[in-house]
């Protein structure tokens, strides 16, 4: 048998080394039909074989993770870290493929370019940000049981997405009625204006109380993503007539 070239080097880690020290013991017992003098190089060579393959593995499994860690954030809004427009698009899409019941909230913060003029892009990022996270907790499974009548276990929560600008959008899964809807719909508009927001400028606290205006819609059977959002976005522009206020579309007679 000819010896392998003798170009193969072995890192100076001492764990390295004994990890391929352990692997030549146990090629050599696979392999009594060679002579000691040949076994060893021939056992080398296979071990850094296997080493420069685990190397090309483990570089591989990186990749992937890095290309699941960037189709995760293109879901995400950077600057609420909510679901974003994208990932609204997928996921009321699969509803709907589903046959799932479920139903719209679009949700507009009131005056929000007159907050914007006023104090400046940095504070109406900020506002933004706070009302992600009431509309979050607001939407939350455990206030969502307290309207259901059967509450359901092992199911995902109820999403809240950035619909973008000032505009946010929830997906309310399950049998749902117009009272029900109501019920949330309310909730979430009471999380954000029973209290006010302060936000922090150069050492300046503002405070703020934030209303939002909400148009909700049931979601019918056999209806697109384009037809169940345009009526949601009918009655948002009702309530944005009075503003702080729910608009839901009342059941066909």
């Amino acid at each position: 048998m000819n010896e392998p070239s003798a170009d193969i080097k072995v890192s100076n880690n001492p764990a390295v080394q004994q990890q391929v020290k352990t692997e030549i013991d146990k090629i050599q017992a696979l392999l009594p039909q060679i002579g000691r003098r040949e076994a060893d190089p021939f056992a080398r060579e296979i071990v850094a074989k296997n080493i420069r393959i685990s190397r090309l593995r483990g570089s591989a499994v990186k990749q992937g993770e890095g290309l699941a860690q960037a189709e995760t954030d293109a879901r995400v809004d950077a600057l609420t870290r909510l679901p974003n427009r994208r990932a609204f698009d997928e996921d009321i899409n699969a509803l709907i493929t589903s046959k799932e019941p479920f139903g719209v909230l679009i949700i507009d913060l009131d005056k929000f370019k007159r907050m914007n003029d006023r104090y400046g892009h940095p504070v109406g990022d900020k506002v933004l940000g706070r009302v992600a996270r009431d509309l979050t907790l607001s939407a939350s499974e455990d206030i969502l049981s307290q309207v259901r009548s059967k509450p359901e276990r092992n199911r995902p929560n109820d999403m809240v997405y950035r619909w973008g600008g000032e505009e946010f959008v929830a997906l309310i899964r399950g049998e749902m009625d117009i009272e029900k809807l109501t019920i949330v719909a309310e909730r979430i508009r009471k999380a954000v204006c029973l209290h006010p927001h302060t936000i922090s400028l150069s050492g300046e606290a503002i405070e703020e109380t934030i209303t939002v205006s909400i148009g909700g819609i049931i979601h019918r059977e056999n209806e697109t993503e384009e037809d169940t959002m345009a009526r949601a976005d009918k009655y948002l522009f009702v309530a944005k007539a009075d503003r702080n206020t729910v608009s839901i579309e009342l059941p066909e007679k």
